[in-house]
């Protein structure tokens, strides 16, 4: 294999000298050995092993994969149109990129051995699938657009479209809908844009909502969560686009204790509650203001996250992106050792000690001299010239 070095020390598979495959099967290691070097993957990257006419003898002779435990990902249309494969296992956790097995029109059997993230387009134009296989009690976020051109997908007669415990996109018109008791998450964008729900009721079950998961459902306007439930994780703009979003009058809009999205307007400095311990992906995005003759303008200065936050999701606190490398977000205050100064500083933040003299800054009550917090400020790539 011909390999690249990652950041973390392991290495992506980019393409291949020669390929071994043996009665047809095509197995992508884990790890391998080459001039006494030991290699481990934990990639496959983008087109590297798409079909093209040099390797069409090799590309031909491939009616079977499997990709080792190990292997975390598999990136762009890295086996697009194979004109032979015919079944594909994973057989741990993996993440499969865009279009990766896009035009592969033999395919007929895929068997999942540990969770997925499956991305849009992933199994296109793939018309033969009609098997998949999963395993209970894993996770699969699936993009409702992977599987469209299946023949599994096309076979389904019932409104919810499942892979595993994971709800990956709902057909139906109803207006009142109770999610299955076998389903444990809802996929991301699994019910965007329908238009005739108006009442969705979830089971104690759930414990994951996908990004987008009901984005810009036009008539949904009451949402009803069981008592017992669980919610682990959030996506981002879960539900942006409902009438149960825009109606919300409060500033911060959260269910139970996990923040979805900052709502406040013309505030400079933002006190997060301590009843919150986890924050959803993209909460504060779109807390700006733009025009064409002043640009950018953004009124929140800073926000202050209490010790009782346990979870930050991705770009949490980035108001606005302008390229996949330049944003822009506040400086964020959070208790020194705490797991949100802690996660600030993995995602890239410039981590400053400080000591305040405050009152009750902690929101216990209690009057509380000299709490060190951590004054988070953004990298420079997050930073406006």
């Amino acid at each position: 294999f011909a390999t690249n070095p990652l950041e973390d020390g392991t290495f992506s598979i980019v393409g291949f000298e020669s390929a071994v495959i043996e009665d047809g099967i095509l197995t992508i290691p884990a790890s391998y050995v080459y001039d006494e070097a030991d290699y481990a993957i934990t990639v496959v990257d983008r087109y590297a092993f798409s079909y093209n006419e040099i390797d069409a003898d090799i590309f031909n002779n491939i009616t079977s994969l499997i990709v080792a435990d190990g292997v975390k990902e598999i990136g762009e249309y890295a086996f697009m149109e194979l004109p032979a494969l015919t079944e594909v296992t994973f057989e741990g956790d993996v993440v499969i990129g865009e279009g990766a097995f896009s035009g592969c029109s033999l395919l007929e059997k895929v068997v999942f051995k540990g969770s997925a993230d499956v991305k849009k387009e992933a199994f296109k134009n793939c018309s033969a699938l009609g098997r998949i296989d999963a395993v209970s009690g894993k996770t699969y976020n699936v993009d409702r657009t992977a599987l469209r051109d299946t023949k599994w997908y096309k076979d389904y007669t019932v409104d919810f479209v499942t892979l595993g415990t994971t709800l990956i996109e709902y057909k139906g018109m109803d207006a009142e809908e109770t999610i299955p008791l076998n389903v444990t998450a809802i996929g991301d964008s699994a019910f965007e844009g329908n238009t005739t729900l108006k009442k969705v009721v979830f089971t104690k079950y759930v414990e994951s909502l996908g990004d987008r998961a009901f984005y810009n459902c036009s008539a949904l306007k009451e949402v009803v969560f069981s008592n017992f439930g669980d919610l682990k994780f959030i996506g981002s703009d879960v539900f942006t686009g409902t009438p149960y979003y825009n109606d919300f009058s409060g500033e911060f809009f959260a269910i139970g204790n996990y923040l979805i999205k900052y709502r406040g307007k013309d505030v400079s400095y933002v006190v997060i509650p301590n009843t919150i311990t986890s924050i959803a992906p993209d909460c504060f995005k779109g807390c700006y203001k733009y025009n064409e003759q002043d640009g950018y303008s953004f009124v929140i200065s800073s926000i202050f996250v209490p010790a009782s936050v346990t979870e930050l999701g991705e770009d949490c606190f980035v108001l606005a992106r302008f390229s996949e490398d330049e944003s822009y977000s506040p400086r964020i205050y959070a208790y020194a050792g705490s797991p949100a100064a802690e996660t600030l500083e993995k995602a890239g933040y410039l981590v400053t000690p400080m000591q305040y003299k405050t009152a009750d800054l902690d929101q216990d009550g209690k009057i509380t001299d000299d709490v060190r917090i951590t004054a988070a400020l953004p990298t420079v790539k997050y930073l406006l010239e």
